[in-house]
């Protein structure tokens, strides 16, 4: 879990800089998580964030997965 929280806030400070793109690295690191866990899903990598005491990640990673974002 505090994994999750430094390499959350590590990105938006990054990309507060402009030093990456948080939007096009996050839905890769995301994708690359659903498609080497069996049976993951979108909704399940998320409710698992939420489980995890990782609410506003999750709620980001939402945002992220939502269409046009």
């Amino acid at each position: 879990m505090l994994y999750s929280r430094v390499l959350r806030d590590y990105l938006l400070y990054a990309a507060d800089l402009e030093l990456l793109s948080v939007t096009n690295g996050m839905r890769a690191v995301h994708g690359t998580a659903v498609a080497r866990l069996p049976g993951a899903t979108d909704a399940s990598t998320l409710a698992a964030l939420r489980r995890a005491g990782a609410p506003a990640t999750a709620e980001l990673m939402s945002r992220l997965l939502e269409p046009g974002a």
